[in-house]
């Protein structure tokens, strides 16, 4: 899970310097299984969209 974080981040990391926003973010793995790799960087993908476009709206 840190490592689809650390690739993919840029998408949050952008919009909080163009808003000159600071930000924590953290992400909580729970399952009864292992998820592959790409399912996992799916789903952190979505979550950091989201979290980007709640940043651009007032």
């Amino acid at each position: 899970m840190r490592e689809a974080y650390r690739l993919n981040k840029n998408i949050l990391v952008e919009k909080c310097i163009e808003k000159n926003i600071r930000l924590q973010i953290a992400f909580h793995y729970v399952a009864d299984q292992e998820l592959e790799f790409d399912v996992i960087e799916t789903k952190i993908i979505q979550a950091l969209t989201r979290i980007s476009e709640k940043l651009i709206t007032p």
